[in-house]
């Protein structure tokens, strides 16, 4: 199983991520970023990861595969997938996601393997 790290008073929350209309969502397609390709994708998921958190915003991920390791999920970060077509794949390196003292962080329709 992929390794999921939370330290201190983080909270992982397994309730649904606010609803938005998709305008008001950043994309990974903005980042350039193409799932599926087999190789590692942490350092540009984590730039677009922290300006969608930055804006206050969250972060589609465009449906497909995503090889993370060590991906830190911010106070605020919301990730949205469009379900079963969207996996984040535990590269191997270090914890899959990281989240330390990062409250409001919400998940959905994403599965993580590895």
């Amino acid at each position: 199983a992929a390794p999921v790290l939370i330290h201190g008073s983080a909270e992982a929350a397994t309730k649904p991520a606010p609803a938005r209309a998709a305008a008001m969502a950043v994309s990974t397609e903005e980042f350039g970023i193409v799932p599926s390709r087999g190789r590692d994708q942490t350092a540009a998921l984590q730039l677009a990861v922290d300006q969608a958190t930055v804006k206050g915003l969250p972060l589609f991920l465009a449906p497909g595969r995503y090889v993370v390791g060590g991906l830190m999920l911010r106070p605020g970060t919301q990730l949205v997938g469009a379900g079963e077509a969207n996996v984040l794949s535990y590269s191997g390196r270090g914890a899959c996601l990281l989240a330390e003292n990062a409250a409001d962080i919400a998940i959905q329709n994403l599965r993580i393997s590895g």
